[in-house]
């Protein structure tokens, strides 16, 4: 629940000192600063891009987590490496972070309604696998690499090629989203193109 101040602005119209004026102009820019950014630490959404962020993953990972306790249904966690991606630019007039929003949407198109997508950083991406049969996640790799390969022809002058890591978790037992997404980070560079890993957990 986001809670809105009301941010009282001390100016007193008939006090005529500039100065003052400019201060409790300053506090207040300085206040709604602060709170952006405490707003930004919390919300699971990254407010530039409209995706989920790290704190939207680990809430997935955790209401995963919650189903597993409950249902005993494994889930997956698919960690998804692009290679091909150009460098963020640096320029502030730049909108960098389309591309990462667009990447997202497309693959998040070939997921069910339950599982969940976000981003790491820019060139990594998470899925949360609800219910998930490691059975079908081959047809689902397919899919996310053509997904890419289409991409690419569209965009023409990238190359987009994905790193698949899975990992299936079948005991939830004394395990938290926040540990277990640093389990999934540690797995990164460590799959190839041709080479997908799948880790049991």
């Amino acid at each position: 629940m986001i809670t809105i101040l009301d941010l009282p602005m001390d100016i007193d119209p008939t006090n005529d000192e500039p100065e003052d004026i400019e201060k409790a102009l300053f506090e207040r820019d300085e206040e709604i600063r602060r709170l952006r950014l405490a707003l930004d630490v919390l919300s699971p959404i990254d407010p530039a891009s409209g995706t989920l962020n790290r704190n939207g993953l680990l809430d997935a990972i955790q209401e995963a987590l919650n189903w597993l306790s409950r249902r005993k249904d494994q889930f997956g966690i698919l960690l998804i490496e692009v290679e091909g991606l150009p460098d963020p630019p640096t320029s502030a007039d730049d909108d960098h972070r389309w591309l990462d929003k667009h990447l997202e949407a497309v693959m998040s198109a070939t997921l069910r309604g339950v599982d969940k997508i976000g981003h790491l950083d820019h060139l990594t991406y998470v899925a949360v696998l609800r219910e998930f049969k490691v059975e079908g996640v081959t047809a689902l790799l397919d899919r996310l690499a053509t997904i890419l390969r289409l991409e690419s022809e569209h965009l023409e002058s990238l190359t987009l090629r994905a790193v698949f890591t899975l990992v299936a978790v079948q005991n939830g037992e004394n395990r938290q989203a926040g540990s277990l997404l640093e389990e999934i980070e540690s797995l990164r560079g460590r799959a190839t193109v041709d080479h997908p890993i799948v880790v049991e957990l």
